[in-house]
């Protein structure tokens, strides 16, 4: 696959990427999307949102960011998980 892309030219040449599905770069009419189509729209815009969270950006981004972490079933107990959650973001 990687040789037939590289005969097919540079980058730039190729054409973009087609989806099946919506995505928010292709700026869809959102009333028209079917079920399916709209909770994946609400994904990726959902996905690109945290994907842009900068924790050393203000507290609500690094609250953000943090809850991204899921404590259930880790190992370490709620007194070491709130000393965890102190360290800092760099």
């Amino acid at each position: 696959m990687f040789l037939n892309q590289l005969s097919q030219g540079t980058p730039e040449e190729l054409p973009p990427r087609k989806f099946w599905f919506p995505i928010p770069e292709d700026k869809p009419d959102v009333a028209k999307m079917n079920q399916n189509e709209q909770r994946l729209h609400d994904e990726i815009l959902k996905l690109q949102k945290a994907e842009k969270l900068d924790p050393n950006k203000s507290e609500e981004d690094e609250k953000k960011f943090r809850s991204n972490f899921i404590w259930e079933g880790s190992i370490p107990n709620a007194h070491e998980r709130r000393r965890i959650e102190k360290l800092p973001i760099r």
